[in-house]
């Protein structure tokens, strides 16, 4: 019998959603971190964004990055919210061996929400006219891309086998 055909559909369904979850947040991450390297590169060589990107200029650009940044980080926030209040808690009563996973996943979210704060203050702060506030959110974004990366995979890795498992959405409680 396979790992596919010894879990459950709840599980199979989890996996799924998950990944779903996470999966733009991985493809967002990058895709700001080449935006942020395209306004870095306009602004060190003051011209127009609009070379690059047809129609816009650095001002708008970097206000476009300023709003993604935004987006991002809520949306983010939001997600690991939902899991702390609702997935992890159920997880944890479920599977009390997960205790040391949930702790581990919880204090990575703690220091993401750190960051997110630096990458909110520094978004604000992006012009387009200061190479230094570009270059300060390109390294706050660098280091979260970094950060999350390693998250999501010890998240999945750790979870998918206990969602397996279940035969009730953690939804459900």
């Amino acid at each position: 019998m396979t790992a596919q055909e010894s879990s459950t559909e709840a599980g199979r369904r989890m996996i799924a959603q998950l990944r779903l979850a996470h999966a733009p947040l991985r493809t967002d991450l990058v895709q700001l971190g080449l935006a942020i390297v395209m306004l870095e590169e306009a602004t060190l060589a003051a011209e127009p964004v609009r070379e690059i990107i047809a129609g816009l200029t650095v001002g708008q650009f970097a206000w476009q990055i300023k709003t993604r940044c935004e987006y991002f980080c809520d949306h983010l926030s939001l997600h690991h919210a939902i899991e702390d209040e609702g997935m992890l808690p159920v997880m944890q009563r479920q599977f009390p061996e997960l205790n040391p996973v949930v702790a581990r996943l919880k204090s990575e979210h703690e220091q993401v929400s750190m960051l997110i704060l630096e990458i909110s203050t520094a978004a604000r702060e992006l012009r387009s006219d200061d190479a230094a506030s570009v270059t300060r959110l390109r390294g706050y974004l660098e280091r979260l891309a970094s950060m999350l990366a390693g998250h999501l995979d010890y998240e999945e890795r750790s979870l998918f086998p206990y969602f397996e498992r279940m035969n009730r959405d953690w939804h459900q409680g």
